[in-house]
């Protein structure tokens, strides 16, 4: 019984939260009318930001590798993240994660710690660049007190400092498979910071991908910013750039198949900062998740399957 529910916890996990969705929207059916009124124009823009997503996902693919003399086709790139983009809708972020690592390590002979410790890298300056923006976000968003605006300063000015610390600070030893959430937790930072050392030696690789999770971010935003429009909902510009970039990192806490739950608990919790009530919360995620699922299905259709007769 402990096997079942350690192998299927998310699952479980992901089953749980969609019951209690369930339910709160069923007692609270009033409140979702809303929902009644979207306009489709937003939406169809909404599902060519996540196909942006999914291609400029694709290119951190393609110049992730490019250092170790592995060459990749941009439209292979873009099927790659395409599938990977699905194993993380119908499992955890780790589930794409491992395909892409898996995929390269297959089809092109780029060793797994090799692609990993450069991910992790990578994550410093996803850390970095999404404090900066949230840090900007708190400064300009109207409600400016509370628990939830403190505990998002507090939250963002430890990532931002921690992460640029962690761009300096060699930690000694190198990565090994270690037992223990501790153990594997300071494999982790110490890959992070291998990772970015590396990054940081190719001037050329760190621009691509400051630019490419600056394009990331604006897309996340235009994707919030759209979703609230298509709901009729009204908040703040500052106030959507803090909910794209709380939904951007929330990835990094995924439990749950497309991260179900994680994302709309730290929506509810930080909801005062942000100037949403709960039914607009779920509401936006409704569209959210429907949207992508839509998205996913459409680009297998002319991307996914077409490159599989492909290699057949």
């Amino acid at each position: 019984m402990l096997n079942f529910l350690k192998n299927n916890f998310q699952k479980i996990l992901g089953l749980v939260v969609i019951v209690l969705f369930t339910g709160y929207f069923i007692l609270n059916i009033k409140s979702f009318k809303l929902l009644l009124d979207i306009k489709p124009l937003y939406l169809v823009l909404v599902a060519l930001c996540y196909a942006a997503i999914v291609f400029t996902n694709g290119l951190f693919i393609k110049y992730v590798i490019e250092p170790f003399n592995k060459n990749i086709k941009t439209r292979e790139a873009a099927h790659v993240s395409l599938l990977s983009s699905i194993g993380n809708f119908f499992a955890s972020s780790g589930a794409g994660l491992g395909f892409r690592a898996v995929y390269l390590k297959k089809k092109h002979n780029l060793k797994y710690q090799e692609y990993m410790i450069t991910v992790y890298g990578n994550y410093l300056l996803i850390f970095i660049c999404n404090a900066i923006f949230g840090i900007s976000s708190l400064l300009l968003v109207r409600n400016k007190g509370g628990s939830a605006y403190t505990g998002l300063f507090i939250f963002f000015g430890a990532l931002l400092v921690t992460s640029i610390a962690l761009c300096f600070i060699r930690i000694p030893g190198e990565p090994k498979k270690t037992r223990g959430v501790i153990g594997k937790g300071i494999d982790i930072i110490r890959e992070m910071a291998i990772g970015w050392n590396r990054i940081a030696r190719n001037e050329r690789l760190l621009m691509h991908l400051t630019l490419v999770i600056i394009t990331q971010i604006i897309l996340s935003f235009c994707i919030a910013w759209l979703e609230i429009k298509s709901l009729s909902i009204s908040i703040g510009l500052p106030e959507i750039l803090l909910l794209s970039i709380l939904g951007s990192l929330s990835i990094f806490v995924s439990l749950t198949p497309a991260n179900i739950g994680v994302k709309e608990f730290i929506y509810i919790i930080t909801a005062t900062t942000i100037g949403l009530t709960t039914p607009e919360i779920l509401s936006i995620s409704i569209v959210d998740r429907g949207v992508l699922f839509i998205t996913l299905g459409i680009l297998w259709i002319f991307i996914g399957r077409n490159k599989d007769r492909k290699t057949e």
